[in-house]
C-alpha cells in the first residue's frame, strides 16, 4: 500500500459529505481532504488518487492531488481546494439530471411524442424503485430505510 500521511482534524472544519466519503477543508491552508467513510476498500480511495494525479499531469484543469491521508481510521487524499467548485454529484442532483433527462429521453427514444415519454419514464421509475435500495446497500453498506421503501412503492405501476 502507498504511504499515507496522517493528518489532525483539528485542523480542518467538516464541508461536505457524499455517499462515499466526507471532505473537509483545511483552516488556514487552500486544501480539501476526502476521507472515506468506513467500510470502504483503502484500495478506492488510492485508485481515485491516482486516477486524479494522472489527469491532473495531463494538463487537465483539475484540483491538484496532493498526498494520500489518514485520520488513524478512514483513508482518503488531501487535494487542493477549489473556491466555488460543486461536486459533478452535486451538480447532478441539484439541476443538471433533470435538464439531461428532458434532452435525453426524446432523442433515445427518437419521439417527442408526450405518451411515448410518459410511458417510457413509467417503465424506468418502477425499473428505478428496485434498483435504489440495492445501489443504497452497495454504497452506505446499508439496509435502505423503510421510510424511503415507502416512498419508491408509489413508482411501481
Amino acid at each position: 500500500m502507498q504511504h499515507c500521511e496522517s493528518i489532525n482534524l483539528d485542523e480542518y472544519r467538516q464541508s461536505g459529505e457524499g455517499g462515499t466519503a466526507i471532505t473537509y477543508k483545511h483552516n488556514s491552508r487552500n486544501s480539501l481532504a476526502k476521507l472515506y467513510k468506513s467500510g470502504f476498500e483503502a484500495d478506492m480511495a488510492i485508485e481515485e488518487f491516482k486516477v486524479a494525479q494522472a489527469v491532473y499531469d495531463l494538463g487537465i484543469p483539475t484540483p491538484k492531488p496532493y498526498r494520500l491521508v489518514t485520520d488513524g481510521e478512514r483513508l482518503g487524499a488531501e487535494y487542493e481546494f477549489i473556491s466555488g467548485k460543486r461536486s459533478f454529484a452535486r451538480i447532478l442532483s441539484q439541476e443538471t439530471l433533470v435538464s439531461f433527462w428532458d434532452a435525453f429521453l426524446p432523442a433515445y427514444l427518437g419521439t417527442s411524442a408526450p405518451t411515448a415519454l410518459r410511458e417510457y419514464t413509467r417503465k424506468i421509475l418502477a425499473y428505478y424503485a428496485v434498483r435504489v435500495p440495492f445501489m443504497f446497500n452497495l454504497v452506505h453498506h446499508d439496509k435502505f430505510p423503510e421510510e424511503g421503501c415507502k416512498s419508491l412503492i408509489g413508482l411501481i405501476p
